[in-house]
């Protein structure tokens, strides 16, 4: 196992073991983080952390051990941490020398002053992170949270660009903070820390809905030290929605654009196909989601394309089936996957989708020569709360001949918006 990771499970069990003591109603004293990255010559600041503020100067002695040695490998500027009279924080800077050793690491222990109880971290590993400073960006700046949600952070070097990499297994603490009344309870996040493994760039933390979300915003920050500069996306705002609920699709919708048609139908030209062939001339088609009894029924209505694959039929959840691309399960009726045409239109990474089953469509998507089976639909909402319908199974139709080798998600998904009809 990796030396980084043993360091974190000692720094782990001290915590538990302390959490296992019985606890008092005193003010508690912690270091803000169990570890912290550094760049050789570069200082850093660790600090002490109160639960309430002292109403005169405190002291808080610190104890430096570890493979590293002070005034060899590195200094610091005081021994102890003073938090000021009503303030919640002391600092301590630490600075390493220019050819500190990326096989040593700092060990910082807090002593606790009389009257004052142990909060969450006691004890703090300063170890080598990288030769050079180094800019995050979250891959998107805002998405859905529907089922699990993978959250992506690109790391660059300032000098080395897009060929730095981690030499070793590397955890960043993270924030996440309620937005516009959320509660912390309906987001939940599965690690303490994102993660980049050795020999990566990128760091993942995965998040899903917690308890009683409705439409809950959140903002992800990384907790990061010097080692780390923030880039264009430096947060990510989510949203939990949870899975799209068919009571909340019931009434009628009518469409209104295929998402990025254009870049469609240059697509199709491409390969020689006539784009006035594809169904994506829908003007005046609708469909309407029904309830009774329990059961949903979808029901289409006007003129277009779409009436050559859609009818009258139960309307029900169903696994991801022809997903896009790089697409993987977060549910079981929910999916991840990126739609170039929709990334297009909406400027969003992925689509965090809902897939249903429909009991009755014409799978041919042809009125000359009905085949009438179930078919699936995947759906999302735009940021204004309206439906992007992805169809997502159905048989060779009669367009699209030179692309067709089977379905495939983005060329015959023909993502249309649609707006709730008043």
């Amino acid at each position: 196992m990796k030396r980084i990771l043993t360091i974190l499970a000692s720094v782990a069990m001290v915590m538990a073991a302390v959490s296992c003591e019985e606890q008092t109603d005193s003010a508690t004293l912690s270091l803000d983080r169990p570890l912290y990255f550094l760049v050789p010559g570069t200082p850093m600041t660790l600090d002490v952390v109160a639960s309430s503020a002292p109403t005169s100067d405190l002291t808080v002695g610190l104890a430096f051990t570890g493979t590293a040695v002070m005034d060899e490998d590195y200094t610091v500027s005081s021994a102890v941490a003073v938090i000021p009279a009503g303030e919640l924080k002391g600092t301590v800077e630490i600075t390493p020398s220019a050819e500190f050793d990326p096989a040593k690491e700092i060990v910082v222990t807090m002593t606790l002053p009389a009257g004052y109880t142990l909060g969450r971290t006691k004890t703090a590993v300063i170890t080598y992170g990288s030769s050079e400073q180094v800019v995050y960006n979250f891959a998107t700046g805002a998405s859905d949270v529907v089922g699990s949600y993978k959250i992506e952070v690109s790391f660059e070097g300032v000098e080395s660009e897009g060929s730095w990499r981690a030499t070793k297994d590397m955890q960043i603490p993270y924030t996440i903070t309620p937005l516009d009344g959320a509660s912390a309870s309906q987001i939940v996040a599965d690690e303490q820390y994102f993660t980049i493994a050795a020999g990566d760039y990128k760091a993942y933390l995965t998040v899903r809905p917690g308890k009683d979300y409705d439409n809950s915003k959140f903002e992800v920050a990384l907790d990061a030290d010097q080692l780390f500069i923030e880039g264009e996306n430096k947060t990510i705002t989510l949203n939990v929605r949870g899975i799209v609920e068919l009571s909340d699709l019931v009434g009628t919708w009518e469409f209104a654009e295929v998402l990025d048609l254009e870049e469609i139908e240059f697509w199709y030209m491409d390969y020689e196909d006539d784009p006035d062939l594809l169904p994506t001339h829908n003007e005046g088609f609708k469909f309407t989601i029904s309830e009774n009894g329990g059961k949903y029924k979808f029901t289409p209505s006007g003129e277009g394309d779409w009436m050559k694959y859609f009818r009258e039929s139960e309307i029900s959840y169903c696994a991801p089936v022809n997903m896009c691309a790089n697409g993987f399960a977060t549910g079981d009726y929910t999916s991840s996957e990126i739609n170039m045409f929709v990334s297009e239109s909406e400027g969003v990474l992925s689509c965090e989708l809902t897939y249903f089953s429909l009991s009755s469509v014409n799978r041919s998507f042809d009125n000359e020569s009905e085949s009438l089976g179930t078919g699936a639909i995947a759906i999302n909402y735009d940021a204004d709360g309206n439906l992007l319908v992805h169809l997502k199974d159905y048989d060779e139709p009669p367009f699209g001949f030179m692309w067709w080798d089977g379905f495939e998600g983005e060329m015959f998904g023909f993502v249309s918006r649609f707006t709730k009809e008043q």
